[in-house]
């Protein structure tokens, strides 16, 4: 797959494109303009969605779109307000502030309860934020690859 403005795979692009979908699922690709998208940004971002989560669903949608035309399914001028729409997060402004030491971490789990223990190796050991970890379902968990998506 092309690289538009970040990476995408068919396996979790889905998801994001739900709600791009029910603003833009009936409309011809090439009709989307720059100012719709940045329309969409705005309505998201009046939703409540945060920055990086507005430019993934537009990075997924993007990558659907490229994908049609590197298929010659769509003209490349339906690439264009993709291209050129800027993202809403601003570099490193989704950065973690700080991340526990290994003592903090130790201590932490001699703390925790038997359940909640499962819990803080796999936030530690994957680096994962407390909303991602708090969303985290067993379908999510592949244990044949110990992979989760």
């Amino acid at each position: 797959m092309d690289k538009l403005q970040g990476e995408a795979t068919a396996f979790d692009t889905k998801p994001f494109l739900i709600k791009f979908n029910e603003v833009f699922g009936n409309t011809v690709a090439g009709d989307i303009k720059k100012v719709d998208l940045q329309e969409y940004q705005a309505l998201r971002k009046k939703q409540g969605l945060k920055p990086a989560s507005i430019d993934k669903e537009i990075i997924h949608a993007g990558a659907v779109v490229s994908e049609a035309f590197n298929n010659d399914k769509i003209a490349g001028q339906a690439l264009k307000a993709f291209k050129l729409l800027q993202k809403k997060l601003k570099k490193g402004a989704n950065a973690r502030k700080r991340t526990i030491t290994f003592n903090e971490y130790f201590r932490l789990l001699d703390a925790a309860s038997v359940y909640f223990k499962p819990v803080l190796i796999t936030a530690f050991n994957n680096g994962m934020r407390s909303k991602e970890l708090q969303k985290l379902q067993w379908k999510h968990i592949d244990r044949d690859e110990m992979f989760i998506r």
